[in-house]
C-alpha cells in the first residue's frame, strides 16, 4: 500500500530528481520537465487546475 502511494505521487521520480540536481546530473531543464510531466498528469487525472503535488 505505501508503494502504491509513493508511485501514484511521484515520490520516486521526485526523489531521483533531487539527487540528480544535488550531483549536478540534472539542471532547471530537467525540473520544468518534471513539474510540466507532474502537471499533465494531474490535469488528465480530473485536477482542474493541474497544480503538482496534490
Amino acid at each position: 500500500k505505501v508503494n502504491n502511494t509513493i508511485r501514484e505521487s511521484g515520490l520516486r521520480e521526485l526523489g531521483q530528481l533531487e539527487q540528480d540536481l544535488v550531483f549536478g546530473d540534472a539542471g532547471m531543464k530537467e525540473v520544468i520537465k518534471f513539474l510540466t510531466t507532474k502537471e499533465v498528469s494531474n490535469s488528465e487525472m480530473g485536477n482542474e487546475k493541474g497544480v503538482p503535488y496534490t
